[in-house]
């Protein structure tokens, strides 16, 4: 089998997850969440996720797989979507990406400049730095 990896991406509501699925069930193919608000649990009713008897008729990443708390970015994606990807190609699956968040399905076609960590301690001096200024006068600073 070759390497395949497709991508299934559009609007809200215009059928990706249904399609996936019918694709899921002509192909022995592995669905693997591309949505920002997919990835957090919680908010199923809200982002149209697959339901869970849907997501158990085949294999589903990363759906509701973060706590509202924990943070997500395009590069953390990135990261997880990897060893997603490794693992369903290892099973001869095809990996299967769906969602509609345009920069997680450039950013893993076109790839993302390396990014320094950011500190706890500098994240919150930022923060504070910028409730004391005020939107504008931060925007104007830095």
């Amino acid at each position: 089998m070759s390497e395949k990896i497709i991508i299934i991406s559009g609007a809200t509501a215009c059928g990706k997850s249904q399609l996936a699925l019918d694709f899921a069930g002509l192909k022995d193919a592995a669905i693997i969440n591309a949505d920002s608000l997919q990835i957090y649990e919680g908010l199923p009713t809200l982002s149209s996720q697959p339901s869970k008897l849907e997501q158990e008729k085949f294999p589903h990443y990363l759906y509701s797989y973060l706590k509202p708390n924990e943070k997500a970015s395009v590069g953390i994606w990135l990261g997880l979507v990897k060893d997603i990807v490794e693992k369903v190609l290892a099973e001869n699956k095809i990996p299967l990406i769906v969602g509609g968040t345009g920069m997680y399905i450039a950013k893993l076609i076109d790839g993302i400049s390396k990014m320094p960590e950011v500190s706890d301690f500098n994240h919150q001096k930022a923060q504070d730095l910028y409730e004391e200024m005020g939107q504008q006068k931060f925007q104007e600073e830095f």
